[in-house]
């Protein structure tokens, strides 16, 4: 998928041979400059859609100064688990396996990095109805215009109440 400046994201299901904490702080030693890797909880991506959303949401409020993480890999976290708060984020959508996950890459330069750090890579589709089901766990029952609704309420989460 192509993103601004001609980067392209990979989103993949991977696992890895690390720890999850070790996994976790190595991601993040990778997240430095135009970088930006996140692991997620693949049981709760909806589908690409909603972690390319949280990517751009992610990027635009660092460019408004709108961020509440102070760095784009965990406001992308707090985007893609439709929260303000960041322990609700990693307790919602972070990964809690080192089996399985969803890795994000905001270019191929960032997944050659982080390629060395996973295995056993597939690509992530869910089905349709895989996605009807995640969905529900944040509240979306839409069948129709699911993508519409996913950014809907990624959006409306950050709406201070």
């Amino acid at each position: 998928m192509i993103m601004e400046s001609g980067a392209e994201c990979v989103i993949k299901v991977c696992s890895s041979k690390l720890k999850l904490e070790e996994l976790i702080k190595k991601i993040n030693e990778l997240n430095k400059g135009a970088n930006i890797v996140q692991i997620f909880d693949k049981a709760m991506v909806i589908n690409k859609i909603h972690i390319i959303g949280a990517y751009i949401n992610s990027v635009e409020s660092f460019t408004h100064g709108a961020n509440i993480a102070k760095n784009p890999a965990l406001e992308l976290l707090l985007y893609a688990a439709m929260t303000r708060q960041i322990n609700n984020a990693i307790k919602r959508i972070g990964a809690k396996s080192n089996k399985g996950f969803v890795l994000f890459c905001n270019s191929k330069a960032s997944y050659i990095t982080a390629k060395k750090l996973v295995s056993n890579e597939s690509e992530f589709k869910p089905t349709h109805s895989e996605s009807l089901k995640v969905a529900k766990k944040y509240g979306i029952t839409q069948v129709n215009d699911l993508n519409q609704f996913i950014l809907q309420k990624m959006a409306l989460s950050r709406i201070e109440y």
